[in-house]
């Protein structure tokens, strides 16, 4: 590298680094100010103890001494700006039992911009090398400095939103104070490098000025002006990103990688979840929850489970409940379907890499077909989930509900019906409606249909719509196996329970709860009667059904039918001495039978593991164990009622069986292996099975 590009890297370098400096004054002093929760003498809640001010004093003495050695690019700044940070994050560590989140907010902050610096400080007068190879953002010095700005901004209003913990003069002037600037430092740079035009139209972030300044003479509230400029500046921030060679390289990995790319959105979504469900607004008692009950519950909603350790109708408020809801409409659709489906609306191209993503996670080999499938899929289920909560709608009015809680309710069972995700708002599930065969009806119709896949709904459609599509060896295998499940299992309950759980019930209240029951394990969750009320052999049937599942390409999870259904005619052939597996006049291929033996057998390791260690490190009985084990794996939500009294570590074994339910084992695998393929084979070696 010759010494004018030395120079420039040296120079954005220190430019970026002073302003993380500074910038982390007014940041700091903002957690502070959160941490201590101190009230003083006067009443003000919010101000910083002795202990506060003299650490953030001493930090903001060293930062700044920080700043003026980087002014003059000394390297020995980057050296006395790192044990600023440290220093800092010991006071953060100090406070971690007052408030345990924001001191790890702190930590987390400091410590990462602090390690940055130290990095800089081995690397500033190296000649060999770019000091930010992937991390030239817009053209120009500036562009760096303003993504962090914006991300700090978005991060502290994140916090402010769901906190509401600035209350005195000094967090006020803090944070006002610094997000004025960043809008500031932000829209002169962009003028320069985005400025609109009527040829290109109007960029949003400059339509979102105007109605900042209209906000703040309108509501006069700083929360609403802070919300508008942290969702400018998320827009600005997105467009920024976007440009960088580290999106461009990450972007071209993920895409590449279809297993990573689900499993990574997936995880993405239930910690924005997690932040979001420990808001203080998101409780009914108006103080947060517990962050790993967030955890639970984000991860439950996004992988459509249903099981729950805290009470959805009396635990969360409104707005608690519309994030669940949104999390299991996320989590239903899939995170690339909802992202693809916008992109094709607003008519943008997703690319080739998304393209071969999107082939590989939607199992069509047509690009096109891809296109008119997602758009089937994103506006079907919406129609659906409308009619579905018209039809409670109409049938919760004879209840003698509020018309808002009528509303709410017949939106929300809809969606997590549809979604096959089990989440209700009563405490006891359906119960309530047990009695109610309508309900049941409706709410059962929508389970079987989200529970079909894709694939086959969409086979449907073109046979409704008069296209004539020949009828596949996945839609016989899932429509035949389903039928078969179903009919099956609404007998065996009829049967077993008619003199047990179902004793006290009508002939027709038999018939819609054996029903009803019989779907439920299609990883819904739904009950109208208590696990525990049923006979010990359809527990055992039960958890069978939670571990086959529903179709692949649908909202819920298991194995997958068809995964069975592939080794049930693998071992017929098998047994005839047939040199392949067939069924309805189609051959299946060893690939599929490597699938499928691969799935089941993952799944099973998954849940014997998942079983063992909660084994370990719970009260519970055996049965109820393997029930909540195969529950959350299935991403069912059936429960014999201990989900609530699990420890933490049990949680956390739970937590991750839902995740490796809604992702898939095989995916999680696939996602870790290695990019090359074999090259080597080796001779074919004869072994005795069985």
């Amino acid at each position: 590298m010759n010494s004018h590009l030395l120079n420039i890297e040296q120079r954005r370098s220190s430019l970026l680094r002073i302003v993380q400096l500074l910038t982390a004054i007014p940041v700091n002093l903002f957690l502070l100010v959160t941490i201590n929760n101190y009230t003083d003498s006067f009443g003000i809640r919010g101000s910083i103890s002795f202990l506060g001010i003299s650490a953030i004093i001493c930090f903001s003495l060293l930062a700044i001494f920080s700043v003026f050695l980087l002014f003059f690019r000394k390297k020995t700044g980057f050296l006395i700006g790192f044990f600023a940070f440290l220093g800092i994050s010991c006071f953060f560590a100090y406070n971690f039992n007052s408030n345990w989140i924001i001191s790890f907010i702190g930590i987390l902050f400091n410590l990462s911009t602090g390690l940055l610096l130290l990095k800089n400080n081995k690397n500033f007068d190296k000649k060999s090398a770019q000091l930010y190879d992937n991390y030239h953002f817009q053209p120009g010095v500036w562009g760096g400095i303003i993504l962090w700005l914006n991300c700090v901004i978005i991060g502290l209003a994140i916090l402010e939103a769901g906190y509401h913990i600035i209350n005195a003069p000094i967090g006020v002037i803090s944070i006002t104070t610094l997000f004025l600037s960043v809008l500031f430092i932000s829209c002169k740079k962009e003028w320069k490098i985005n400025r609109p035009s009527f040829q290109k139209g109007p960029h949003i972030e400059w339509l979102l000025l105007p109605l900042i300044i209209l906000t703040y003479y309108l509501t006069n509230n700083l929360l609403f002006v802070i919300a508008f400029i942290a969702l400018r500046q998320l827009i600005v921030t997105i467009r920024y990103f976007s440009k960088t060679k580290f999106a461009g390289k990450l972007s071209k990995y993920l895409f590449r990688r279809p297993a990573q790319l689900l499993g990574l959105s997936f995880f993405i979504v239930i910690g924005i979840g997690t932040i979001i469900l420990s808001f203080p607004y998101a409780s009914a008692t108006g103080f947060p929850i517990k962050i790993i009950d967030a955890f639970f519950t984000a991860t439950s909603a996004t992988c459509v489970t249903g099981l729950i350790v805290l009470d959805t109708p009396h635990a969360f408020t409104i707005f608690g409940q519309s994030v669940i809801l949104i999390l299991l409409q996320i989590g239903g659709l899939g995170i690339m379907t909802i992202s693809t489906f916008a992109a094709i609306i607003i008519g943008r191209n997703v690319g080739l890499g998304q393209e071969y993503s999107l082939t590989r996670m939607t199992g069509e080999a047509s690009v096109n077909k891809v296109y008119r499938l997602i758009k089937f899929i994103c506006l079907f289920t919406f129609v659906i989930e409308i009619i579905g909560a018209g039809s409670l709608f109409y049938q919760f009015s004879s209840l003698d509900m509020p018309l808002k809680t009528n509303i709410w309710k017949s939106v929300f069972h809809s969606v997590s019906a549809f979604c096959n995700a089990g989440f209700s708002l009563q405490t006891d599930s359906l119960v309530p409606f047990q009695h109610n065969p309508g309900i049941l009806f409706t709410i059962s119709t929508l389970i079987i249909i989200g529970g079909l896949g894709f694939g086959v709904l969409y086979w449907f459609y073109e046979i409704i719509t008069f296209k004539h599509r020949k009828i596949s060896f996945h839609v016989k295998i899932v429509l035949y196996s389903s039928v078969i499940l179903l009919i099956g299992m609404v007998c065996f309950v009829f049967i077993f329970e008619n003199s047990g759980a179902l004793n006290n019930y009508s002939l027709i209240d038999k018939i819609s709860n054996a029903w009803f029951y019989a779907v439920t394990p299609r990883t819904a969750g739904f009950n109208t009667i208590t696990v525990n009320a049923v006979s010990p052999v359809t527990r055992f049937i039960t958890t069978v059904l939670m571990f086959i599942g529903v179709a692949p390409g649908s909202t819920g999870g298991g194995v997958k039918i068809t995964t069975v259904f592939v080794l049930l005619l693998t071992v017929r052939a098998l047994m005839r001495g047939d040199k392949e597996a067939q069924g309805f006049n189609f051959s299946i291929s060893n690939r599929t039978i490597y699938r499928a033996a691969a799935v089941f057998f993952l799944g099973i390791i998954t849940c014997v593991l998942g079983y063992a260690l909660l084994l370990a490190t719970q009260s519970f009985s055996a049965e109820s164990i393997a029930f909540e084990t195969i529950s959350a794996f299935g991403t069912v939500g059936l429960s014999m009622g201990d989900t609530a009294n699990l420890n933490v570590f049990g949680k956390i074994i739970i937590i991750i069986l839902m995740f490796i339910g809604r992702v898939g084992p095989l995916t999680l695998v696939l996602s870790m292996r290695p990019s090359k393929r074999q090259e080597i084979f080796y001779p074919q070696a004869n072994v005795m099975i069985g």
